[in-house]
């Protein structure tokens, strides 16, 4: 009953590490699906309006919005692009094209933005749907150049572009990046149940053998020897189970042999007593029947002395009678 509850308090023990464990791979596994997923959404609408940017320069310098229709058409067609602006100057639109309901107008506070430093300008918005979007600005110079505002002249300034992507397929990679690290939390999970049941056997397995062994040279039986092989602690409890068997055996040697000399001894004393009382014995026969003997003479001697005794106080009367009549 110890042992099964030493398996259970193992395993109990060792469950909430695998959980912990499990979990915090979970939490950085969707940490970092999340974060690979965002950066290589941050790094397509960068890149997408950088080239339209740089495109745009001609469009926006020849008004010829055909110049660059082929182009905005091309980022258009993406799936996750879901706005393309071009803006002139004044922010005012040049040129639109959209999937969904969304605010064209080009926000007063990115302009400033750019102006001062000419550099994309990436912020978090919504549709009029309230679906999250993921806008990006860039400032289009005459010269293709992305560059400060302080380097350049007023006039090189010509205009603005804009991007917006869909969050949608964001969250929807994210949920799947999340069922896909639960699934792998679960298997961590159950590998690791598996492997702290095999772990808890494995343990388990030389403590049976130790409390079995144990139990056997507690019975009486000192020649049975415990076989652990383990390298711990476990094997050296094993091996001081087997000196102290191995000492009692050698003990109980002693103690038997001494026991078989005290027998001996003992039997010889008893002899020699036995000897002895039955040679008192004899002597205090003979004695009693010396003794009796003599008695025997005494009584005798006793009746003839008081029969003596008698017989001389008879004559004794005969005489004084006869002594009387003459």
């Amino acid at each position: 009953m110890r042992l099964k509850s030493f398996r259970v308090k193992f395993i109990v023990y060792i469950i909430p590490l695998i959980l912990f464990v499990s979990l915090s791979f979970l939490g950085f596994f969707i940490n970092r699906s999340s974060h690979l997923i965002e950066h290589g959404l941050e790094e397509l609408g960068s890149s997408l309006v950088r080239d339209l940017s740089y495109s745009a320069r001609l469009a926006i310098a020849s008004e010829d919005e055909v110049l660059i229709m082929p182009f905005l058409q091309g980022i258009f067609k993406q799936e996750d692009i879901i706005l393309v602006v071009l803006y002139n100057q004044d922010g005012n639109i040049i040129i639109s094209q959209k999937k969904t309901e969304i605010e064209e107008r080009m926000p007063k506070e990115v302009m400033e933005e750019l102006s001062k430093n000419g550099d994309i300008v990436k912020r978090f918005g919504l549709t009029q749907e309230g679906k999250e979007i993921y806008d990006f600005f860039a400032l289009v110079s005459i010269s293709g150049e992305l560059v400060p505002i302080a380097q350049m002249e007023e006039e090189k300034i010509g205009g603005f572009v804009r991007v917006s992507l869909s969050l949608e397929e964001v969250a929807v990679q994210n949920r799947q990046m999340f069922f896909i690290g639960l699934a792998i939390t679960i298997l961590l999970i159950l590998l690791g149940l598996v492997i702290s049941i095999f772990l808890a056997k494995r343990m388990g397995e030389p403590i049976d053998q130790l409390t079995k062994g144990a139990e056997i040279i507690g019975g009486g039986n000192l020649n049975y020897r415990i076989k652990i092989k383990t390298g711990d602690e476990i094997e050296e409890l094993a091996d001081s189970f087997n000196q102290m068997a191995e000492n009692l055996e050698h003990f109980k040697l002693v103690i038997e042999e001494s026991k078989a000399n005290l027998e001996i001894k003992v039997e010889v004393r008893t002899k020699e007593l036995r000897e002895l009382t039955e040679t008192l014995e004899e002597q205090v026969k003979e004695r009693t029947k010396t003794l009796r003997e003599r008695v025997n003479e005494l009584e005798r001697f006793h009746k003839l002395t008081i029969g003596r005794e008698l017989r001389m106080i008879e004559l004794k009367k005969e005489i004084k009678n006869n002594k009387k009549r003459n």
